[in-house]
């Protein structure tokens, strides 16, 4: 190919899968310095990436307009539906290159690599840099052997957004402080109320801690407990994730399940401590935070987990393992050897 090429690369699914792809986005950007590269993703998450994606001069294209009107050399699924590669396939886009696994995906991707993620044997991450290897093959570029480690921008604005409502929580900013994210969507196992309490009771006994509130019920309903067990407890609550990013690059540290906010703060630089469930859909394996600069470490009941893809509950001879362990105790002793 003598022109550089033009690519669409495309993941459509949730905020932490596209965030697990941004070192495997960014590879290919660097094997590819002179190409026009487009990501097609969810309008909200593109909004969250602007600054990374101006970074990496990639163009974003939201799936809720009309985005199948272009000529492209290469399309990349790192996550698609079959209705999107049907309409590539359609468009005669060259090469395709995508996850073979659905029935549909042999017909419509003339290149890609059998993954088995339900497997979790890798992280999210990996299973996307071997497309964009695959790609790069087919294309006749230059694969790069080492992760492309991703530190997200700073964004001027939210940052100032986010010491606003940093203020309004009683934190300085020259303060040293811990954000506990406490709700996730419920996709995976997650902590008590009664467990993130006690978390919350040791390090508030050392450092100052804010609790980050998102708007679902569940996030609403752990507030309203801890709010109760600690009424001095400072809280961050009804900022955009691109304001509620740069408060985590403020902090110290970030603890949170697994849930795209702890993948946001991994990717903006800081510490993190994940909290994850041993039902091998869920397993940090594959949902690990990856590709930041900083340490992430994560913790899991350690117990030989029947569940595929959900928790058995009390049919299960390990159950409930996430109240087995003292949590409380193993994440204080994380967070004295991280601050």
């Amino acid at each position: 190919m003598n022109s550089p090429p033009r690519i669409l690369v495309c993941r459509s699914d949730n905020l932490g899968d596209l965030l697990l792809s941004l070192p495997a986005i960014k590879s290919l950007r660097q094997s590819f310095p002179e190409a026009e590269i487009a990501l097609l993703a969810k309008k909200n998450n593109l909004k969250l990436l602007q600054t990374f994606l101006e970074e990496q001069k990639i163009r974003p294209i939201s799936l809720e307009e009309k985005w199948d009107c272009e000529k492209w050399d290469a399309f990349l699924g790192l996550f698609c539906s079959g209705a999107i590669a049907s309409k590539v396939f359609l468009k005669r886009v060259p090469v395709r290159v995508g996850q073979y696994s659905k029935f549909w995906s042999f017909a419509l991707f003339n290149y890609g690599k059998r993954q088995k993620r339900s497997l979790a044997d890798q992280s999210e991450g990996t299973y996307s840099l071997e497309l964009v290897q695959e790609l790069v093959t087919q294309l006749g570029g230059k694969t790069n052997k080492e992760i492309a480690m991703v530190q997200l921008p700073r964004d001027e604005k939210q940052a100032a957004l986010a010491e606003q409502a940093l203020l309004q929580s009683g934190i300085r900013p020259e303060s040293k402080f811990i954000v506990v994210h406490p709700g996730m969507a419920g996709s995976a196992l997650n902590l008590s109320r009664e467990q993130y309490a006690e978390i919350i009771r040791k390090i508030t006994a050392k450092v100052d801690c804010v609790v980050s509130v998102g708007p679902s019920r569940q996030d609403q309903l752990i507030w309203s407990y801890l709010k109760s067990e600690f009424p001095n407890l400072k809280k961050i609550e009804g900022l955009e994730l691109s304001a509620l990013k740069e408060v985590f690059r403020q902090s110290q540290l970030v603890i949170a399940p697994s849930t795209g906010p702890l993948h946001l703060a991994h990717l903006v630089g800081v510490p993190v401590i994940g909290i994850y469930s041993p039902v091998r859909a869920h397993h940090p394996r594959r949902w690990g935070p990856w590709g930041g600069e900083q340490k992430s470490i994560v913790h899991w009941p350690q117990v030989e987990c029947p569940g595929k893809s959900s928790c058995l509950g009390p049919s299960c001879p390990e159950f409930n393992c996430m109240e087995k362990i003292d949590w409380a105790s193993l994440i204080l002793k994380e967070v004295d050897g991280l601050t």
